[in-house]
């Protein structure tokens, strides 16, 4: 069975500031939708301007929130830097979802989920924070998100496991806060991207690592949207 998964930074805060209106997002989301992806992970994301938009283009599609996202949180006018999970129901259903140490409550999802042929994928999918020019509580944050990425990637090498999403950390560079960090995970997992290819101004943010485990069952590809990040798709096959 192929399982097709896009990962794509849709650009929340240019909305927010007014840089890009939500008739561009809609046309940035049938975009992602015609690639016919089952799984579909966005970043950046602006609950209050994009969740309802969303659903009406990605109709058939579960909708996998970060696990400690509160009703009232989602429609706060700020939380543009945050991400949402859509699984398609024919081919993948939800198993469980997981709360892990030292993460930004909005900005990771992880979750089991039942695939087709009875396998379970386990899925880390992060929007880690950007640091150039931060302060320093920001810098610490993104290094607790990839210490704890960390131990879960250690503790579920041996299983079927994708890890994803734009992470803010430029391993071909190796010019990024936190690069240290990063790569001990990056060397755990096998990088899918064959082209490696920069996903925003130069820089290569965003990533689709698997376990071991998965070998060359995998492969992604970028995907070039109206988005200034470049999406990446990746096939799976199981």
């Amino acid at each position: 069975m192929e399982l097709v998964i896009v990962q794509q930074n849709v650009c929340g805060r240019d909305v927010y500031e007014g840089k890009r209106n939500i008739q561009d997002y809609e046309e940035l989301i049938k975009e992602v939708r015609a690639e016919n992806p089952d799984i579909i992970f966005l970043t950046e994301f602006y609950y209050q301007q994009m969740y309802g938009i969303t659903q009406e283009i990605l109709e058939g599609y579960e909708f996998i929130k970060p696990i400690l996202l509160s009703e009232e949180a989602e429609n706060k006018e700020g939380l543009y830097a945050s991400c949402i999970l859509a699984i398609k129901q024919t081919k993948v259903n939800k198993d469980e979802r997981f709360k892990l140490a030292n993460m930004l409550d909005f900005r990771y999802i992880c979750v089991d989920l039942n695939i087709e042929t009875g396998k379970v994928l386990k899925m880390l999918l992060m929007y880690v924070p950007q640091t150039y020019n931060s302060a320093k509580y920001r810098v610490e944050q993104k290094r607790k998100m990839l210490l704890s990425a960390n131990e879960y990637v250690t503790k579920n090498s041996d299983n079927l496991l994708l890890v994803g999403g734009d992470m803010n950390s430029d391993i071909d560079g190796r010019t990024t806060t936190c690069i240290k960090e990063f790569e001990q995970i990056y060397e755990k997992m096998i990088d899918t991207d064959c082209k490696k290819k920069a996903t925003w101004k130069g820089k290569r943010l965003d990533y689709a690592l698997v376990s071991k485990a998965m070998k060359s069952s995998v492969n992604t590809i970028p995907v070039v949207t109206k988005s200034d990040h470049i999406g990446l798709r990746t096939v799976f096959n199981t």
